[in-house]
């Protein structure tokens, strides 16, 4: 069975679909790719812009779409898997048009994000999610299938870095690193604020990187622009444990739970459904509420971290899934 995958020009949600996208029956697809010539390329943002998109529904935009790549790759039962981060650079008539080509293929969303959180990609993808004719939707997040009728996505949607593949992990230099990006007012940056204030009056050594928000003088780095994945893995894994703070209305693992584990490094999360995810291990894992209940001697303890990780995260196991959920 053949996959394409259509994700985000330069997303580095991209990373968490290596797996699938190095599997020898995979294509990946960017739904945006810049065009070379300014003058098209301001005609095609203007044409495709998400703020207008939000407002009223632009015609035409399949235009923009080359099946070249597709047409030369597909046959009749290919698996097109969409990252729903596409849906926000995309709308309708390019699914459709797809779908018209290939009425035998199998339409599959992916959806990474909480469908009642302040995703920017969400404020223009939900229609598509919710309206759109999909073979199946998959999701993180069990509270979204419960309620939409999504299917659980089970974990499935890591790869082991790049990076790491490359090299062994180095020996933890500091005792707690997150690394995140924010969104305009983005209520996370409050609580990582609070976080470091007080571990940072605590003694605990902490490497904390805020990217696309201003400059505070604080003591955390901010950053105008984002950290390339493999940059950002190298940097928590010099971390003695990883902190995880999830976004708003969100109550599911990010990615930060993954690294850990692959990592063999300690997690510090607020998901309050950490003790119910693989490889829970109350040595390693802890979960918190306020700054007051984490446990400073435990994040300077350098007791040496063991998952025994099998590798059941990778995405490559998800066409398995599709088969699973909608058969041959």
């Amino acid at each position: 069975m053949k996959n394409i995958v259509f994700n985000k020009y330069g997303s580095a949600a991209k990373n968490l679909f290596n797996d699938l996208l190095d599997l020898p029956e995979t294509l990946d697809v960017d739904v945006n790719v810049p065009r070379k010539n300014r003058v098209v390329e301001f005609i095609r943002l203007a044409h495709t812009s998400q703020r207008i998109r939000r407002h009223i529904h632009l015609p035409g935009q399949a235009l923009w779409f080359s099946m070249d790549r597709i047409n030369q790759f597909a046959d009749e039962q290919t698996n097109f898997i969409f990252v729903n981060e596409a849906l926000a650079f995309i709308n309708e008539d390019v699914l459709n048009k797809i779908r018209r080509h290939y009425p035998q293929g199998r339409f599959v969303l992916v959806v990474l994000d909480a469908m009642h959180a302040n995703a920017r990609n969400l404020m223009v993808g939900r229609p598509l999610i919710l309206n759109w004719p999909w073979d199946l939707v998959l999701s993180f997040n069990q509270e979204d299938c419960d309620e939409y009728g999504f299917k659980n996505l089970e974990l499935k949607y890591f790869s082991l870095p790049e990076v790491l593949k490359a090299g062994s992990i180095p020996e933890a230099a500091r005792d707690l690193v997150y690394l995140g990006g924010a969104q305009k007012q983005d209520t996370r940056v409050p609580k990582i604020q609070s976080i470091y204030s007080y571990l940072n009056r605590q003694g605990v050594d902490c490497d904390f990187v805020i990217t696309n928000w201003p400059d505070q003088n604080d003591g955390i780095e901010y950053r105008s622009d984002y950290i390339p994945y493999d940059d950002m893995i190298c940097r928590e894994a010099a971390g003695n444990c990883i902190l995880e703070v999830l976004k708003e209305n969100q109550h599911f693992n990010s990615a930060r739970y993954f690294e850990a584990v692959v990592m063999n490094r300690k997690l510090l999360s607020n998901n309050p459904n950490l003790t119910s995810l693989p490889y829970y291990d109350d040595r390693f894992m802890r979960y918190f509420s306020r700054p007051e209940e984490i446990d400073v001697n435990w994040l300077k303890d350098r007791t040496p971290v063991e998952y025994h990780y099998r590798g059941d995260f990778s995405s490559a196991g998800i066409p398995g899934l599709i088969e699973r959920y909608l058969g041959e």
